[in-house]
């Protein structure tokens, strides 16, 4: 006989009997299966399985049949004017966007590059770091994202735990990163390369594919490396456009994250994915609320995923300078805990204009899980919310 102990001030008797009725099932599935691994078997029991799949709403498994890639390619061909990417100094339209990523997947290709291998990149805050991310994927291998934030022994052991072999560097990074254990290409070098095709590689991308690895920060252990495939980017992907509505808004989505986070992926899905474009803020002017008010306004920035101590320092450059807040139509919240007193103060320095979303979602569930959109009164937490579809 089991029985269960639990803390009244966290959890109801409702959400316990749950628990154990989930286990319960999981034991069963073992009993029965036993042969089986364990991540294979459902924890769920088939009316608990119908309840959460109904709490996220419409199917959205029809949305999901382009990966990433080609879902760039396709707006590369519809619309190759469109600006696609944006850093402040250089733009990319798709057509040219789509050209570069082409010629560096030929360059990796040419050097070894295979299905599922992981190339990863340390590349500044530039219109290149969509075309090295996108490049990578259509060789078809999987990208592992590094800033120079990361020492380098940190690199060496992210190298030798994924198996590394190639890591394309720009700038000083080239220099400082030829000891980690890998080949370092220089991007530069890999695009000038005037003989490179511009048409995408003969390779046909499947949703099991890896599309990059993301090494969590290790606040509990020695990181570790979280594998996403393409299908599980497309399935959130579209899950986004149906609560965002982003295919081709005209939405200026700023990119503020760091490449080794997975919101970056997330903001390549949301812009490139649907013919919006990616404007990628410079750290400088992040980290400074009323250079960023600045930005925002002059990069007429449409859209944004804040975390929250960016959003209320922002919120607080506004109030306290009478600043006008830039005409956005959505902001995003998420990484970090969000509070009531929060959305309020975004209202009075934002207006009611903006839809305010408040999302939730780790790492290993590719970015994001649940969102919650409306206005919470008083001192509590906003809730996670009900989650994306698919």
């Amino acid at each position: 006989q089991l029985s269960w102990e639990y803390s009244t001030d966290l959890f109801d008797a409702a959400t316990v009997a749950r628990f154990a009725a989930s286990f319960e099932f999981l034991l069963s599935a073992m009993l029965a299966q036993l042969d089986a691994p364990i991540s294979s078997l459902s924890c769920l029991p088939p009316a608990e399985r119908s309840r959460l799949l109904a709490l996220s709403g419409k199917d959205v498994a029809g949305s999901t049949s382009l990966l990433l890639p080609e879902r760039c390619a396709r707006v590369a061909r519809l619309h190759p004017d469109l600006v696609a990417v944006e850093d402040g100094v250089t733009s990319l339209s798709y057509g040219a966007l789509d050209v570069q990523s082409n010629r560096l997947a030929h360059a990796l290709l040419q050097r070894g590059v295979g299905r599922d291998d992981f190339v990863a990149f340390c590349v500044g805050r530039s219109v290149l770091l969509p075309v090295t991310a996108l490049g990578i994927m259509k060789a078809g291998a999987a990208y592992i994202p590094l800033t120079a934030e990361v020492p380098v022994a940190r690199v060496a052991d992210i190298i030798t735990d994924a198996k590394v072999r190639w890591l394309i560097a720009d700038g000083e990074q080239r220099h400082l990163l030829s000891g980690c254990g890998a080949t370092v290409l220089d991007l530069s070098e890999l695009l000038l390369d005037a003989a490179l095709p511009d048409t995408a590689p003969a390779l046909v991308l499947v949703p099991e594919q890896l599309a990059y690895a993301t090494f969590t920060s290790g606040t509990t252990g020695r990181p570790k490396g979280v594998m996403i495939e393409h299908g599980g980017l497309a399935a959130i992907g579209a899950a986004w456009d149906d609560i965002y509505q982003l295919a081709l808004k005209g939405d200026r989505w700023l990119q503020m994250a760091n490449a080794n986070f997975d919101v970056f992926a997330g903001d390549l899905v949301r812009t490139l994915g649907f013919g919006n474009t990616l404007v990628i803020c410079p750290r400088a002017v992040l980290l400074d609320a009323q250079a960023l008010t600045a930005w925002l306004h002059d990069e007429r920035i449409t859209a944004a995923e804040f975390v929250p101590a960016v959003l209320r320092e922002l919120c607080a450059y506004l109030e306290e300078s009478a600043s006008s807040a830039p005409p956005m139509r959505l902001l995003v919240v998420g990484s970090d805990s969000w509070y009531g007193a929060d959305q309020a103060r975004v209202r009075a320095a934002f207006g009611v204009s903006p839809r305010l979303i408040n999302t939730y979602g780790v790492t290993e569930a590719t970015i994001d899980s649940s969102y919650h959109e409306g206005q919470e009164t008083g001192q509590g937490m906003v809730p996670i919310g009900r989650p994306f579809a698919g």
